[in-house]
């Protein structure tokens, strides 16, 4: 129960992590927007990815399972952070990975492997009309395990959202994430006032997740780990002025749609927008 103590500590709210950006570099002579880096709340569960787990490591630890099984694609951020559940809590992590075995291992595969995950290959379409029958064949194999879904989103991921949620964010008229499953949305919204506006980017073209017209596809960029030079040199234009680098599959994109909503009129420059860093950082590995 120690690491899962530490753990809660990590995610309360800190505002050494909160800066604000002056985006005249981008073209925009006035605006509001404060950037939070929660992708520094720990060393490798880092930013929404231990959020989403957070619940659903205490029902783990709680009920004594001896296994997590999940499910992911070869470069997930998600699978990277369910690696180091083994050692932390004394779990057996068991993995579906989307797609077939490739010949040489990626580098999130590889620390997978190294981890001593369970790694078990179904093609995508296999996976999308028959997810019943593997689990049960899954969890015949492992007795005592628990199911995550990807992305770690169910029931219990909002609990990790609560403590980032402060008062402090009734100071921003506009709160801004990046979509993938929508976790990190609901379980923001979840704790939100309502007073709030909460602005989601959509890394993919996944149109059934639409929310009231509260989240964005404009800024996909052709869907999940597409990268265009655009993008590219966005990226590196904002480290160099920033010296933070954003992800390349999320942060990017919601922080390029930012940028030209403020253009656009979307976003005013009179509202106090704050958005949230995410982590994902360890996707560059893919990209290389």
């Amino acid at each position: 129960m120690e690491n899962l103590e530490r753990i809660k500590m990590s995610l309360a709210y800190d505002a050494n992590r909160l800066i604000k950006l002056d985006l005249k570099a981008f073209g925009i002579e006035m605006s509001q927007v404060y950037f939070y880096l929660d992708y520094l709340n720990h060393p490798f569960f880092s930013g929404n990815k231990i959020r989403k787990l957070y619940g659903s490591l205490k029902i783990l630890v709680s009920h004594d399972y001896d296994y997590l099984l999940t499910i992911g694609g070869n470069y997930s951020n998600y699978l990277y952070a369910c690696s180091f559940i083994p050692e932390l809590f004394q779990k057996k992590l068991v993995v579906i990975v989307k797609g077939h075995e490739p010949k040489k291992y990626g580098y999130t595969l590889r620390h997978l492997k190294d981890k001593g995950a369970h790694l078990h290959f179904y093609e995508r379409d296999e996976i999308k009309n028959n997810l019943d029958k593997i689990l049960t064949s899954l969890e015949n194999l492992y007795p005592r395990a628990m199911f995550l879904p990807e992305g770690g989103t169910n029931e219990w991921a909002n609990e990790g959202f609560e403590d980032l949620i402060t008062s402090e964010f009734e100071n921003f008229d506009c709160v801004c994430v990046p979509v993938g499953t929508l976790g990190t949305y609901r379980g923001i919204v979840h704790y939100l006032s309502d007073s709030r506006k909460l602005r989601g980017y959509a890394a993919h073209l996944d149109y059934s997740m639409q929310n009231n017209g509260n989240i964005t596809y404009d800024y996909s960029f052709g869907g999940f780990a597409k990268m265009t030079e655009e993008l590219m040199s966005f990226v590196k234009t904002f480290e160099h002025n920033y010296k933070i680098l954003l992800d390349p599959v999320y942060t990017s994109k919601m922080m390029y749609g930012i940028i030209q909503d403020l253009k656009k009129g979307v976003l005013h420059p009179s509202q106090k927008i704050i958005a949230i860093h995410t982590g994902g950082l360890q996707g560059w590995n893919g990209f290389k």
